[in-house]
C-alpha cells in the first residue's frame, strides 16, 4: 500500500539540515528544497507519515530526494525510526552532493570550452543531463500481533545508466521495549533452525524462477537470510529480495511469503504471533 503525505511543507532549514547533509561542505547555493513535512494521517491504521525531502539544482541536471518514514508505533520505536530515517536521508543527500560537483565539473569544462570556441554558451543538452538523479523511499507496516511489528522500507533510485534500480530494508521491533529483533530472536535454537530457514526460502525463490523465463538450480548457498529483508506480517514471515540479488533486472524482486503454519516446523518461535 502506498503511504502519501498531503501536508504543507515546512521551510525548515538550511541552517539545520544542511551542515548534517554536507559534510565538510559548505550549504550549496541552489538548494531548492531541504525541508520536513509536518505529520499526516497515513493510509494504514495507527499510523502518522513524515517527510524528509530535498531537491538541489546545478550545473549539468538536478536531483530530489524522498524519505518518508512513520510514527506512532511506540515512543521507543518512533525514536529508532526518525533516527533510521534521518541517517538515511543525510546519506543520500551527501552521495548526491557528490555526484552533482563532479557532474557540475564537466558541465563547466563543458561550457568553457564552448565559450573559449565559439564565444557563446552550447546548447543545453550538451552538458546537462536530461533526468534528474533521484532516490524516493516509502514504506509498510506490518504487525504480526499487538507486540510486534516491522517496517518495510522500499523504494526507487537513479543515479545514471540505462535504467534505475529498487531499494529495500526492514526494521523489526517489540514495540514496548523498542528493542529491535535480530535473527537470532527468530529462533530456539538457531544452529538447527536458520538452515531449515534457507532452504525455504530457497524452494520459494526456485517456485518465482520456475513461474518466470528463466531457469533455475536450487541453491540454498546463495540465500542472505538476515533481518533486513524479513518482514513479520500477521500471516507469517516476508523475505525480500532487490532486483540483481536473486537474479537479473528483468526478472526483478523476490517476495518469499512463509505462512505462520509453516514457522514452527522450521525451528521458529511462535510468540511473535501471540
Amino acid at each position: 500500500m502506498r503511504v502519501v503525505s498531503r501536508g504543507i511543507c515546512l521551510a525548515i532549514l538550511a541552517v539545520l539540515l544542511l551542515p548534517a547533509v554536507a559534510g565538510a561542505g559548505q550549504a550549496p547555493d541552489n538548494l531548492l528544497a531541504a525541508s520536513l513535512d509536518l505529520p499526516q494521517q497515513s493510509e494504514q491504521a495507527g499510523v502518522t507519515d513524515l517527510l524528509w525531502q530535498a531537491g538541489y539544482k546545478f550545473p549539468g541536471g538536478q536531483f530530489y530526494v524522498l524519505t518518508h518514514f512513520p510514527q506512532g508505533l511506540s515512543e521507543p520505536v518512533d525514536a529508532t525510526v526518525a533516527r533510521f530515517a534521518k541517517e538515511q536521508f543525510d546519506e543520500t543527500c551527501s552521495s548526491f552532493f557528490s555526484m552533482a560537483a563532479d557532474t557540475a565539473e564537466e558541465a563547466q569544462a563543458v561550457i568553457s570550452a564552448a565559450l573559449a570556441k565559439n564565444g557563446r554558451l552550447p546548447p543545453e543538452e550538451e552538458f546537462s543531463r536530461s533526468a534528474p538523479y533521484f532516490s524516493a523511499s516509502n514504506y509498510q507496516v506490518y504487525r504480526s500481533s499487538s507486540r510486534f511489528a516491522s517496517i518495510h522500507f522500499m523504494g526507487s533510485e537513479y543515479t545514471g545508466g540505462a535504467h534505475g534500480n529498487r531499494f529495500h530494508v526492514i526494521l523489526s521491533f517489540e514495540l514496548g521495549s523498542g528493542n529491535k529483533l535480530e535473527i537470532d530472536d527468530l529462533f530456539a535454537d538457531k544452529a538447527t533452525g536458520l538452515p531449515k530457514l534457507i532452504n525455504r526460502i530457497a524452494d520459494g525463490v526456485q517456485a518465482l524462477k520456475a513461474a518466470g523465463s528463466e531457469p533455475v538450480d536450487r541453491d540454498p548457498s546463495t540465500i542472505d537470510a538476515t533481518m533486513d529483508r524479513i518482514a513479520l506480517t500477521p500471516e507469517g514471515l516476508r523475505v525480500v529480495y532487490a532486483p540483481y540479488e536473486m537474479g537479473s533486472y528483468v526478472e526483478g524482486e523476490f517476495i518469499v511469503d512463509i505462512p505462520k503454519t509453516e514457522l514452527a516446523g522450521l525451528g521458529m518461535k511462535t510468540d511473535f504471533w501471540k
